[in-house]
């Protein structure tokens, strides 16, 4: 017997759950779910065993972009380094009311310090709405 694991769309625990369940392959690989989400991994797991599932507040996406871009900043050249910064961190707010004030000073950012600072000093205000994304929007 060949283990078949499946892949595509898996953004979350139940959709996890839901993928083995519907088409009863082995086991899920987890691709552009996982970008800005490094939580998912968790929630597959406890989604598996029927436990609460983990949902990060604000203080908790600042603290995960900021560790990314530290790792970036650590191991990357500084330009493209910068460049894939810029990106990588809005994934972290894709969901997040006002991040498209957010997502504009990230991609105008000239250096990791700008970068850091925006994400720092992000805050939602009060009666925006958060975006509309879709699961299968690929974000």
């Amino acid at each position: 017997s060949i283990p078949v694991w499946g892949n595509g769309d898996v953004f979350s625990g139940e959709a996890a759950l839901k993928m083995l369940a519907t088409t009863g392959c082995d086991g899920v690989m987890v691709g552009r779910g996982a970008l800005g989400n490094p939580w998912l991994y968790k929630n597959i797991e406890n989604a598996m065993n029927q436990l609460p599932l983990f949902q990060p507040g604000l203080d908790d996406l600042k603290k995960a972009a900021l560790r990314h871009l530290e790792l970036e900043e650590q191991t990357e050249d500084p330009r493209s380094g910068l460049m894939k910064s810029r990106r990588i961190a809005c994934w972290y707010f894709k969901n997040q009311p006002g991040v498209h004030r957010l997502r504009d000073k990230l991609h105008r950012s000239m250096s990791f310090a700008e970068l850091r600072e925006h994400i720092t000093s992000f805050h939602s205000l009060p009666g925006e709405a958060a975006p509309v994304v879709t699961e299968s929007a690929g974000e």
